[in-house]
C-alpha cells in the first residue's frame, strides 16, 4: 500500500504543482498559488519515505505543515482574513522551523500533538470558516469548497482512525498504517490546487455538506463513546457497554441535527436546502386562501429562504409582485423564465445577497427548481384572475345591455307610444264629432304603429336575431353578409340542410363570424373572404379565411380578438387566429355541442317515453 500511495501521489501532485506554478507566474493569486506549490511538492517528497524516518522526509513534512497553516488563512487572495490569524500562522511556522533546527526533537514532546489542535483546529480552521461565511465573494466560496472538503475529510478520517486505534488498544501512529496517514496528508494540497485551477470541475456542494454532516457526527459519536467508556472503567464490562450505548443513543439524533444544521450554514447559508425551500413554498401556497396572492408568496419564499436582497415577478400585471429591495438596474441581477407547458408566464428577477455581486451555482439551481414548481401555481393564479376579469366584464356588459335597453325603451319606444296614444285619442274625438280629420289621424296612427313595430323588432333582433330561430345559423350568416357590390366578396361554405344547434352555440357562432368579418372589412384589404361552417361529432367548426394582408400585430391581442376568444370560451370552445395557407388570415373556432341538450332532442325523448 505504501508503494501505491507513493505512485498515486507523484502522478497527482507534480502535474498539479506545474499547473499551479504557471498560474502563479501569470500573476493570478501568486501568494496562495506559490504556497500551494510548496504544499504539493513537499507532500510528493515526503511520501518517498512512508515511515518518515529520514531527514529529508521529515523536513518535507515540516514544510507541508507550514504551507498548510499559511494557506488556511491567505487562500485565496493572499490577505490574512481575519487579520488576527497572522498570529497562529507565525507561531506554527516558527514551531516547524524550530523542530527542524532541533533535529526534530520537538516532535517527541507531549505538547507536540496538542499544538496542532490548538493552532490549526481552533484558530486557523475557525478563521477560515469565518472568512468563508462572512467575507468571501461568490467566486472565492466556490474555490474554497474544494480545499474545505479535503481538509474536513482529512480531519475526520484522522480522528476516526485515532478513536478506532484507542478502542482497539493500538497506537494511532502505528507505522504499519503509515500509508493511510500519507494518503490523507496529501488531500489538502490537491484540494487547494483544484480550487485555484478548476473550481467548477464538479459541483461539490452536496459532497461537502454530506462530509461535514456525517463526518462530524461520526467523529463526535466516536469521541463520546470513547469518553463514556473511559469514564465508566470502574464498572463491569457488560454494564459499561450498555451505559456507553445508552449515552451515545440518547445524543445521536440531537448531534445529527446539529451537524446537519452546521453543514447547511457552512455550505449554503440561510436555509437554502432545495428540499426545504420547495417545502416552504408548498406550505405557503397550500395556506393561500386567495390565489391572486400566489406571486407575492413566491417572491417572499425566494427572499426569505435564500436570504436574497430582493426578488420580483415580471409578466402580465396579474402575475407581478416584488419583495425586498428594488431589482431595477441592480448589480448582479439575474432573470429566470417561468414556463408552463411551453408557454412563458413571466420571469423571476433576483439580486444577490447584501454584500455579494453574484449568485452561487447552488442558488441558481434552487431558483431553477422554484420556477419549475411555481409554474403550475402561477398558471392557476392567472386562470383565476382571468375568470374574475371575465366575470367583471360580464357584469359590466350586462349592465351596459340593460342600460341600452332602457334607453331604447325610454328614449325611442316610450315617446312613440305616447304619440300613438295621442293620435288614437284624436281619432276617437274626431270620429265622435264626425270630423273629416278622423281619417287623417287614423292614417298617422297606422304609420306610427308600423314604426313602433320596427323599433320593437330591432330591439328583439339585438337580443337574438330572429333569423336564428326561423331559418338557422347558416341563413343568419348569409343574411349578415349579403350586401350587393360589397368588397370583399363573401362566400359561405356550409351544409345545405339546416343545422340543429343549441341556442347558445348558435349565438356565439354568429357573433364570432360577425366580429371576424368586421375585422376583414376594416383591416384585411382582401378581395375574397370564405366563411366555412361544418359539424363534426359533438363539435361545430367555424373558419373565416381571407386573402388579405394578414393579421396586424396591433390586432393580435386587440378587443376584437379577445371578444371572439371569450365568446368561444363561454360555451367551452376554443379560438385561434393566424396566417392562412395561401396568404391572408385564418380564424378557426371549435364550439362543443355536448353538455347543452337540444330542444328537439329533449322533445323527441319526451315523445318516445
Amino acid at each position: 500500500m505504501d508503494l501505491a500511495v507513493t505512485v498515486v501521489t507523484q502522478v497527482v501532485n507534480w502535474p498539479l504543482a506545474v499547473l499551479t506554478a504557471r498560474r502563479a507566474a501569470s500573476g493570478r493569486a501568486p501568494f496562495a498559488s506559490w504556497a500551494t506549490v510548496a504544499l504539493l511538492v513537499s507532500g510528493a517528497v515526503a511520501v518517498w519515505d512512508p515511515a518518515s524516518t529520514l531527514t529529508f522526509s521529515r523536513a518535507a513534512v515540516a514544510v507541508s505543515n507550514a504551507s498548510l497553516a499559511l494557506l488556511f488563512t491567505v487562500y485565496l487572495d493572499g490577505r490574512f482574513v481575519p487579520r488576527w490569524t497572522i498570529v497562529p500562522v507565525v507561531i506554527e511556522i516558527a514551531v516547524q522551523a524550530a523542530d527542524v533546527a532541533s533535529g526534530f526533537a520537538l516532535e517527541s514532546r507531549l505538547w507536540w500533538p496538542m499544538h496542532f489542535v490548538a493552532i490549526w483546529a481552533v484558530l486557523i480552521v475557525g478563521g477560515q470558516v469565518h472568512r468563508y461565511r462572512s467575507r468571501s465573494s461568490v467566486d472565492e466560496r466556490e474555490r474554497t469548497r474544494w480545499p474545505l472538503l479535503t481538509i474536513v475529510l482529512m480531519v475526520v478520517a484522522f480522528s476516526l482512525w485515532s478513536f478506532v486505534a484507542l478502542g482497539l488498544g493500538a497506537v494511532a501512529t502505528d507505522r504499519s498504517q503509515s500509508w493511510l496517514a500519507n494518503l490523507l496528508f496529501v488531500l489538502p494540497g490537491v484540494g487547494f490546487a483544484v480550487g485555484l485551477l478548476a473550481p467548477r470541475l464538479l459541483r461539490v456542494d452536496r459532497a461537502l455538506r454530506w462530509t461535514i454532516t456525517w463526518g462530524l457526527w461520526s467523529t463526535a459519536m466516536s469521541a463520546l463513546a470513547w469518553a463514556a467508556s473511559t469514564a465508566l472503567l470502574a464498572l463491569p464490562a457488560a454494564p459499561r457497554s450498555w451505559s456507553t450505548a445508552a449515552i451515545v443513543g440518547a445524543t445521536a439524533l440531537p448531534a445529527l441535527w446539529a451537524t446537519r444544521r452546521m453543514a447547511e450554514l457552512t455550505v449554503y447559508g440561510r436555509r437554502p436546502d432545495p428540499g426545504r425551500t420547495l417545502e416552504e413554498l408548498g406550505n405557503r401556497l397550500a395556506a393561500t386562501v386567495d390565489p391572486r396572492t400566489v406571486p407575492v408568496d413566491i417572491v417572499a419564499t425566494v427572499t426569505s429562504s435564500l436570504g436574497l436582497a430582493g426578488a420580483a415577478l415580471r409578466g402580465v400585471p396579474a402575475l407581478s409582485a416584488t419583495a425586498g429591495a428594488s431589482v431595477e438596474a441592480s448589480e448582479g441581477r439575474m432573470e429566470y423564465p417561468i414556463r408552463y407547458q411551453g408557454e412563458r408566464l413571466g420571469h423571476l428577477v433576483v439580486i444577490p445577497r447584501p454584500g455579494e455581486s453574484a449568485l452561487t451555482a447552488h442558488d441558481r439551481a434552487v431558483l431553477t427548481q422554484i420556477c419549475g414548481q411555481a409554474a403550475p401555481a402561477l398558471h392557476s393564479a392567472r386562470v383565476v384572475r382571468d375568470l374574475i376579469d371575465a366575470r367583471s366584464r360580464l357584469v359590466f356588459a350586462r349592465e351596459e345591455e340593460r342600460k341600452r335597453l332602457r334607453r331604447d325603451l325610454h328614449d325611442d319606444l316610450a315617446p312613440t307610444f305616447a304619440g300613438l296614444g295621442l293620435t288614437a285619442a284624436a281619432v276617437e274625438t274626431f270620429s265622435r264629432l264626425g270630423d273629416e280629420r278622423a281619417a287623417e289621424a287614423a292614417a298617422r296612427l297606422v304609420v306610427g304603429l308600423g314604426a313602433a313595430t320596427r323599433q320593437l323588432r330591432d330591439v328583439a333582433y339585438d337580443l337574438r336575431p330572429p333569423v336564428l330561430d326561423d331559418r338557422g345559423l347558416v341563413a343568419a350568416i348569409e343574411e349578415r353578409l349579403s350586401a350587393p357590390g360589397s368588397v370583399p366578396v363573401f362566400r359561405v361554405d356550409a351544409p345545405p340542410e339546416r343545422l340543429e344547434l343549441p341556442a347558445a352555440v348558435e349565438s356565439a357562432a354568429l357573433r364570432i363570424v360577425q366580429e371576424a368579418v368586421t375585422n376583414v372589412r376594416r383591416h384585411a384589404a382582401a378581395s375574397v373572404c370564405v366563411v366555412t361552417v361544418a359539424v363534426d361529432p359533438g363539435m361545430l367548426r367555424l373558419g373565416i379565411a381571407d386573402d388579405g394582408v394578414g393579421i396586424p400585430d396591433r390586432l393580435a391581442g386587440g378587443i376584437g380578438m379577445r371578444s371572439m376568444t371569450e365568446r368561444a370560451g363561454e360555451v367551452g370552445g376554443e379560438l385561434s387566429a393566424g396566417p392562412a395557407p395561401g396568404g391572408g388570415t385564418l380564424v378557426r373556432a371549435s364550439l362543443p355541442l355536448t353538455g347543452v341538450p337540444l330542444p328537439e332532442a329533449t322533445a323527441l325523448a319526451g315523445e318516445a317515453t
